[in-house]
């Protein structure tokens, strides 16, 4: 009997030593993401297909260095980062060390490539190391962004009756609704299978389906008529 009781009394020891163990670290592990603010800036107004700055900062609320500090961002699938591959969804900044009391601000470059008038997350991530604790710590942050109508606006008017073999327009009008100007624009149009292009008042530059329009400043807008006929 006494033998088994010494078991039992150390067993109890030692789940006691875990328990203040585990406490211990969850303290510390609360304490140290306590110490990290993630903020953002975003425009007022986000237009689907017009590039934005995301301006992204990270600051050490607590009373030590941090070292190896890691930010990534993670877009969701309608939103992509300028210049980079559409399949790249996750970009990192190492930002090396942060001292107490310090923010350090980094600049994304985003575009809304699709879901005009909903609402895309963007999720924010800052991992690190404080000076005295081995450990490393992560920070999450969701971020809502709503997302307006399209940037270029891009209206067709064609006649409500035409006749076999009769020539008749097309009228496209493209609008500039954002607040920055257009860079390079090019125009593609598709026709059905039984349409005979004739002329459009602008000369085509690939096979008569594309145009290069060239710049579009903001709150302008640009015409194209086409000519042609059905069979």
């Amino acid at each position: 009997m006494l033998g088994k009781s010494k078991l039992i009394i150390g067993l109890g020891v030692a789940a006691s030593v875990l328990l203040i163990s585990v406490g211990v670290f969850l303290y510390i592990q609360s304490r140290s993401a306590q110490g990290v603010s993630i903020d953002f800036q975003v425009p007022d107004k986000v237009l689907a297909g017009v590039p934005f700055d995301f301006l992204v900062g990270v600051s050490n609320e607590s009373k030590s260095l941090l070292k190896e500090v890691r930010l990534s961002i993670s877009l969701p699938e309608n939103m992509a980062f300028v210049g980079q591959p559409s399949q790249k969804t996750v970009e990192y900044r190492e930002l090396g060390m942060l001292g107490a009391g310090t923010l350090t601000q980094e600049r994304f470059q985003l575009i809304a490539v699709g879901g005009d008038n909903s609402i895309q997350q963007i999720q924010i991530s800052a991992t690190y190391s404080p000076a005295n604790l081995g450990a490393r710590f992560e920070k999450e942050k969701n971020i809502d962004i709503p997302v307006g109508n399209f940037g270029l606006s891009l209206d067709v008017v064609t006649p409500t009756k035409v006749f076999s073999g009769e020539d008749f327009e097309i009228l496209i009008t493209y609008r500039n609704v954002a607040e920055d100007d257009y860079r390079n624009l090019e125009l593609v149009v598709e026709y059905p299978p039984s349409f005979n292009f004739v002329k459009s008042d602008l000369e085509p530059d690939v096979s008569n389906r594309e145009w290069r329009l060239g710049d579009l400043r903001k709150n302008s807008e640009g015409k194209l008529k086409i000519s042609g006929n059905l069979i």
